[in-house]
């Protein structure tokens, strides 16, 4: 075993040796989710063809072309596949790559690999928070691109589509990176939770995962409740309403802080959570 003190040349081969690794356990179910695109395009327009009223099932130029085909995905449809495809990523992936570190003989194997425990941390914290969302995501909107490029009836592409003038409101705060950055800290929220529980169950850690979720956010509800049942509503509501127009050529930059902040909290918490559970791992 090497020492626990950190070296860049070493992180940076257990790093590609690591990276390989996941290709192996989640290079799948990334692809999978990163076809996204071209398998429900093809999907949709197959079954509805199928059911379609008169019963034909038509040719790929019929479909595209021909006044009996189907239009293809709208962007609000492909949109939500995109959050749906997301969400089981998200949830999966992080058991995938690093769950069998909480078996025995796997963790065991894991301990041995001639690296410290800072640099296999380090190493899992830029494969989750970084590799696997920022690949998925540039991969799932290129796919969808090139939907949309060869089948028109589509309409326009999730990556060339403009949140902030959809909006429709001058004084409204702008997504930064046009939203994708708000979704990418949603993504990484998420992947750093079940993560965690990857690392602390030993058995079905997405269930368990999110049946926690589930009792924290009931015990955490009534207590917020409670704390905020004796509050001026109408009071609040006009503090809030004069700040608004008292910042309002800040909006920016104070909507982004609050989304940049509580991303903080949470990769802190659950970055040095999981931190000690890896610390803490014994043969």
């Amino acid at each position: 075993m090497k020492n626990n003190t950190f070296s860049i040349s070493r992180f940076g081969k257990y790093f590609v040796h690591d990276l390989k690794t996941q290709v192996k356990n989640i290079g799948m179910l990334w692809l999978v989710c990163v076809l996204m695109p071209v398998i429900f395009y093809a999907t949709y327009m197959l079954f509805g063809n199928i059911f379609s009223p008169s019963g034909h099932l038509y040719f790929i130029k019929d479909i595209v072309a021909g006044p009996k085909g189907i239009d293809g995905p709208i962007l609000g449809v492909r949109f939500a596949v995109f959050v749906v495809t997301t969400m089981v990523l998200t949830m999966v992936f992080p058991s995938r790559a690093y769950g069998d570190i909480t078996k025995k003989s796997e963790g065991s194997a894991w301990l041995m690999l001639p690296a410290s425990r800072l640099e296999k941390y380090l190493s899992m914290m830029v494969i989750c928070l970084a590799v696997v969302p920022l690949t998925f995501i540039a991969g799932h909107l290129l796919c969808d691109w090139l939907v949309c490029l060869a089948d028109p009836t589509c309409g326009k592409a999730m990556a060339a589509f403009n949140i902030n003038s959809a909006i429709g409101q001058p004084d409204a705060p702008q997504f930064v990176a046009n939203g994708f950055w708000l979704l990418y800290a949603m993504i990484i929220e998420y992947a750093l939770t079940f993560l965690l529980g990857a690392l602390i169950f030993k058995k079905w850690k997405v269930i368990f995962t999110i049946i926690a979720l589930f009792v924290l956010s009931n015990i955490l509800t009534p207590i917020l409740a409670a704390c905020i049942s004796g509050m001026d509503w109408n009071e609040i509501g006009r503090k809030i309403e004069n700040w608004f127009v008292d910042h309002a050529d800040r909006l920016d930059f104070y909507f982004n802080a609050c989304i940049n902040v509580g991303l903080a909290f949470w990769i802190a918490v659950c970055g040095t959570w999981s931190w000690f559970r890896l610390k803490n791992r014994q043969h």
